[in-house]
């Protein structure tokens, strides 16, 4: 008995002799007259219907008795990858916090060196786990559909997040199946659920959705800090799931990003612009450990010292661009921000609130609200992510009186402080990143902003 394959046959032997053995049983018994001793046939049969019985017992267990070696096994070398994470993981926050200190990365250990191979071997293990959990799919729902099937094109939802309304066969697709598996808030693919990252609002993330969530947050600071339904997503246990030159770069830019926009102070060499820390409150200057330039803290100019600050040539551009196309610099942040539809009223992402026409704290200024052609602009956006693009054509007449009713809307309530998502059908552009989906966006019940998945879950 080599395997699995022989304990089964071997348990379809039993079972075929012990029916065969219990029919003669039944036959020899009716043969005899009601009080008689049993005869000899009668007696072996007996004992050969007993033994089968225990046989099987003993098959059964040592099918079971496999299975469990099977587990310890896979067990022993989960083990092995976790301690080889966490060696990883107490490394890379010795070179984040070298980082911090303005220090030069220690050069790299060996469980660093190795974090590629640990996560390609997790991988591996979790691909075993989804050819077994395939091949047990096929052989229980021979005929049935195992994908989702969306119950409309609207679903129920919650504010700052969504739920996904799906019918799911209950033999299949119920949680717990499959040995702990479960499903991916952002590409839907079912996982171990051990191997997957519950996120404290409850959702849980495949490694490839998590390390995609921050490697575009080293890109896009509006994403930081790692968030999902509003919620923050401890860092610590992000990281340790991180190769170690994501765990770096993520740390690095996480130390740039906690520092207001403001007193940040970059390389003032175009080739490499690396963010060297903060300003400080008195003027001196910074050094680059990438191109050994230096930076006066105050100016943001080449270091020069004993001589006065000048202004910055660089900013200088930037500000006739910026008045040049109409552009505002955010007073919170010292960010700069272009309006593309709406009002004036702007929050930038910082969460500071003025007005697009003179930069004044939302409501402390006389400046209208809203340009009528913006608002005709918006109020259209909204009525055709709702109703759709073909429903426009299709009815004109309504089309516009819904634009009219939007505008209404608009002069009246024109902000969405608690996004709720459903799921609208059909491809389209994301409104936030510019990400092209092909299937579906996600659509704000409230300010009808088509968003990707990405974005619903972890930008609001």
């Amino acid at each position: 008995m080599d395997g699995d394959d022989d304990i089964e046959s071997l348990l379809l032997i039993a079972q075929l002799q012990l029916d065969d053995a219990s029919e003669a049983q039944s036959r020899s018994t009716g043969k005899l007259r009601e009080g008689s001793p049993s005869s000899d046939l009668q007696l072996a049969l007996d004992s050969q219907v007993a033994f089968l019985h225990g046989y099987q017992r003993l098959l059964e267990d040592r099918k079971l008795a496999q299975s469990i070696d099977r587990a310890l096994e896979q067990d022993q070398r989960m083990l092995g990858l976790f301690a080889a994470v966490d060696q990883g993981e107490q490394d890379d926050r010795q070179a984040a916090l070298a980082l911090s200190r303005g220090e030069r990365l220690p050069p790299e250990t060996q469980s660093q060196r190795s974090m590629p191979a640990v996560v390609a071997l997790a991988s591996q293990l979790d691909a075993e786990e989804d050819r077994a959990a395939s091949d047990n799919d096929e052989e229980t729902q021979v005929g049935s559909d195992a994908g989702p099937d969306w119950d409309s094109d609207e679903t129920a939802s919650m504010p700052g997040a969504f739920v996904p309304q799906m019918r799911r066969p209950a033999t299949s697709r119920a949680e717990g199946s499959h040995g702990g598996r479960a499903e991916c808030i952002i590409c839907t693919e079912r996982r171990r659920s051990s191997a997957m990252y519950r996120a404290p609002c409850g959702h849980l993330y495949c490694l490839g959705c998590l390390v995609d969530l921050v490697e575009a947050c080293t890109r896009d600071e509006t994403l930081y800090p790692l968030r999902c339904c509003q919620r923050e997503l401890p860092e610590e246990d992000v990281l340790r799931r991180l190769t170690s030159r994501l765990r770096t770069k993520f740390s690095g830019k996480a130390v740039e990003f906690r520092v207001p926009a403001t007193q940040r102070v970059y390389c003032i060499n175009p080739h490499c612009s690396v963010f060297l820390g903060p300003a400080g409150e008195d003027n001196t200057y910074l050094v680059c450990l990438r191109c050994n330039a230096s930076v006066c803290t105050g100016c943001r100019n080449e270091g020069h010292s004993g001589e006065m600050c000048r202004e910055n040539e660089a900013v200088q551009l930037l500000e006739t661009l910026a008045t040049d196309n109409g552009w505002r610099r955010c007073a919170g942040c010292n960010a700069m921000v272009e309006l593309s539809q709406g009002c004036y009223h702007m929050t930038c992402r910082c969460k500071h609130q003025f007005c697009y026409l003179c930069g004044e704290r939302w409501k402390t200024c006389g400046c209208p609200q809203w340009d009528e052609g913006r608002l005709l602009t918006d109020a259209n956006r909204r009525v055709v992510n709702e109703h759709g693009a073909q429903a426009a054509v299709r009815q004109p007449e309504q089309h516009a009186e819904r634009v009219q009713e939007a505008m209404f809307q608009l002069r009246t309530n024109h902000a969405c402080y608690a996004h709720t998502w459903a799921y609208r059908h059909g491809g389209g552009r994301c409104e936030e990143c510019s990400f092209h989906l092909p299937q579906f966006l996600m659509r704000c019940r409230n300010c009808q902003l088509l968003v990707c998945r990405r974005c619903a879950q972890n930008r609001f």
